[in-house]
């Protein structure tokens, strides 16, 4: 009996354990896959924004790619900012303006624990930083203009800002407990 018991908490310590990597590494192999699947995909007459993210895949919202250089970010962006596209992507926030157009687009990432890791080090970019975008519209360049800290409550940081093009990057913070929102504002290039 005795062995038995031993068995069994030596095997829930190993799973434990090795949980969170597993974790890790299935997400970080959804993100490869779905920016492999926007390297292949070619766009053809296809009006992206029209489409919806509740009921759909992942996939089936992809939209482009997020790449910041200084941070060594590359990661899909997909359409609504639901639990399960914030799993393996960023994702642009339904209601908000499209990505390269005028108004302000917002996208919003899970901040990872691990370095390096989503929008982990998001707090690294200062103004001046260079934020890209490609979508099937094409590759827009962004400047950052502004980083700060806000509370969940205050959602006018997504409000459009006279007829500039802008974009939003929202992210929790701080990272262990995530209280407030790190806001990170760029101006089309």
């Amino acid at each position: 009996m005795r062995k038995a018991i031993s068995l069994i908490l030596i095997m829930a310590g190993l799973s434990m354990a090795f949980f969170p990597q597993a974790a890790s590494t299935y997400s970080d192999m959804e993100q490869r896959h779905l920016l492999d699947k926007w390297k292949e995909q070619e766009f053809k007459e296809m009006d992206l924004w029209d489409e919806r993210a509740e009921g759909k895949k992942t996939e089936e919202n992809l939209l482009g790619q997020l790449t910041i250089p200084k941070i060594g970010l590359e990661m899909p962006i997909v359409e609504g900012a639901t639990e399960a596209n914030l799993h393996s992507a960023s994702a642009h926030i339904t209601g908000t303006s499209q990505i390269g157009k005028v108004g302000n687009a917002a996208i919003a990432g899970h901040r990872s624990r691990q370095f390096g890791r989503k929008f982990n080090r998001l707090n690294e970019l200062e103004t001046g930083d260079v934020i890209q975008v490609a979508t099937a519209e094409g590759t827009f360049s962004y400047r950052v203009t502004k980083k700060w800290i806000v509370t969940p409550e205050q959602v006018q940081v997504l409000d459009k800002e006279g007829s500039v093009r802008l974009l939003t990057l929202v992210t929790c913070h701080p990272v262990d407990q995530p209280t407030k929102r790190l806001i990170v504002k760029a101006e089309q290039l």
